[in-house]
């Protein structure tokens, strides 16, 4: 995801993600299938921002999650 995640919009982990947070319970996979962006910050600056994001899904949140670790869908 290149752009700003927008609060509301679904997301599901993608290849990325799932290679960072190496998910082992059933239920944080199931979670990590259909998201929904609850709280989004810029962790980088203005030229090169870092969307860390805030998720629904509680066994996901946990994480500190990045944009570049979900996709739209």
């Amino acid at each position: 995801m290149n752009t700003k995640p927008l609060i509301g919009q679904r997301v599901r982990l993608n290849d990325y993600g799932y290679e960072q947070l190496h998910l082992t319970s059933r239920e944080a996979i199931h979670q990590s299938h259909d998201m929904r962006i609850t709280g989004v910050e810029n962790m980088g600056n203005a030229e090169h921002p870092i969307w860390a994001i805030d998720v629904n899904q509680p066994a996901l949140n946990m994480f500190l999650l990045h944009a570049e670790m979900v996709d739209s869908f």
